[in-house]
């Protein structure tokens, strides 16, 4: 039947969103905030609240109404925006599944809530991440859920600390919400942790197009094919293939010979993901402005609740490669001065050359750092960050963007720069990336070898001179043969 009517039971981690909601209790009037967790078919797991705007309680009294009132003039664009910026950071598994708001009982906030589900929810990440072609066989319960698009939205009330939790289909922008539970439990901990390396092996041509106005832009366009074949790509788990509908404790299980239970405690997987060849590199057009190369392995990995298919753990890995493509692509780009931004109508004579003109830029590689128990959140750095000072500056952006305190000890290099090898080039300098390195390198097309033209003018001045000395023996044959 539909799950438009079902029930979702709400499922706090008591390490993190129950602490972070004892905080607020006497201290806050009023806050905003985001939802991250995991669905299941029946459950949200609530591991983290990320706080969007935070109002101090004060000894002076506001009423229910005016709360209500503050609270509307949040704006829904601020959270999408910041909702984004979230989504960078999460592994395969983890998502903004909605909002929370916290405020004292009686203020009227429903209305505002489902807007800012909307605003945060309301676009498929898996179109936005060029994921539409999902493999066939993988459409199992989790896929009919997200079909759905059922996001949550909790109410946490000031002063009688009673929580509410509803449901609502994001893909109906006039459907109405659905009620839903609220417990609390250590959950995270129970979690399967699956990774992979995959080997990508690349080039692609990026197109100039009047709907691209920056170097970023063009860029993920051009990695559309391969977030296409990610999105067709099939996944092996712990050496093997089985159906998607077996549940990855049951892998686990035939793995060791022992029955796993669900309520395990958090086990350790090894996956690989097969993507179909491709041929040689793409031939350029004449709108071709750059050239992108991926080259190597990469690391992703995904968290996955105690009764997750195998199904559902495929969508998480394919969601964690095409999310970290994406955001190293960003890392990289934001990492360039203004004036390195592409004109796209200029084509491949314009100001395309000029605009690229940036060298030794190395491919970002993923740093990790602990979130909640097992679960870890990624950021990621260039080479030319000070490898001792990326801890401290890691955490700080985690602190900015997840509303967090992290510790810079626990922030490790999952991916070695000394295997990440990449380099953005300018015109004429296409330096291959090392032998068995991931690499993205935007290099614009060759510029006309001017030591070659000049070789090729004299070529041809020379057979000129041939031809006429040929001519003038002729004539002068001609002429003595007459005489």
């Amino acid at each position: 039947g539909s799950l438009l009517g079902r029930m979702i039971g709400v499922i706090a981690e008591e390490s993190t969103v129950q602490e972070h909601l004892n905080g607020l209790y006497g201290k806050t009037l009023w806050e905003v905030g985001l939802v991250v967790g995991q669905l299941s078919s029946k459950k949200c797991y609530f591991v983290h609240a990320v706080p969007l705007q935070t109002v101090a309680a004060t000894k002076t009294a506001v009423s229910p109404k005016d709360v209500a009132a503050q609270i509307q003039s949040f704006e829904n664009q601020t959270a999408s925006r910041r909702s984004k910026q979230v989504q960078k950071w999460l592994p395969g598994g983890l998502g903004v599944l909605g909002v929370y708001v916290f405020c004292p009982a009686g203020a009227d906030v429903a209305s505002k809530m489902c807007q800012l589900t909307h605003a945060v929810c309301g676009k498929d990440e898996g179109k936005l991440l060029g994921l539409e072609h999902w493999a066939e066989e993988d459409a199992v319960d989790v896929a009919a859920a997200d079909q759905e698009r059922r996001r949550v939205m909790v109410n946490m009330e000031a002063t009688s600390k009673r929580v509410s939790c509803r449901s609502l289909n994001v893909a109906d922008t006039k459907g109405t919400a659905s009620a839903g539970t609220w417990s609390t439990q250590q959950i995270v901990n129970k979690w399967h942790h699956v990774q992979c390396a995959v080997r990508l092996e690349r080039d692609l041509c990026v197109e100039a197009s009047p709907n691209a106005s920056d170097l970023t832009a063009l860029l993920t366009s051009a990695l559309k094919p391969v977030l296409n074949d990610i999105g067709r790509s099939r996944v092996l788990v712990d050496g093997g293939a089985a159906p998607p509908t077996d549940p990855l404790a049951g892998k686990a299980a035939a793995a060791t010979g022992k029955k796993v239970k669900a309520t395990a405690e958090s086990t350790e997987h090894e996956a690989r993901m097969l993507m179909r060849p491709r041929p040689g590199p793409a031939s350029a057009t004449a709108h071709t402005c750059a050239t992108l190369q991926l080259h190597g392995e990469v690391l992703c990995h995904a968290y996955a609740h105690p009764r997750a298919t195998l199904g559902e753990v495929h969508h998480m890995l394919r969601f964690d490669l095409a999310r970290s493509l994406r955001a190293r692509l960003r890392t990289l780009t934001e990492a360039l001065d203004d004036e390195h931004t592409v004109d796209p109508g200029q084509g491949r004579e314009g100001q395309n050359a000029q605009s690229l003109n940036i060298q030794n830029l190395e491919m970002p590689v993923r740093v990790i750092v602990p979130l909640v128990g097992p679960v870890t959140v990624s950021d990621y750095v260039l080479a030319a960050e000070d490898r001792n000072a990326v801890p401290q500056d890691v955490v700080v952006r985690a602190g900015n963007v997840l509303g967090c305190t992290l510790r810079p000890d626990g922030v490790v290099f999952a991916e070695d720069f000394a295997q990440t090898e990449g380099r953005v080039t300018v015109a004429g300098s296409r330096q291959q990336p090392a032998a068995g390195a991931p690499a993205v390198v935007a290099a614009t097309p060759a510029a006309p070898d001017k030591t070659a033209a000049g070789s090729s003018n004299a070529a041809t001045n020379n057979m000129l001179l041939f031809a006429l000395l040929v001519l003038v023996v002729a004539l002068l044959l001609a002429l003595l043969f007459r005489k």
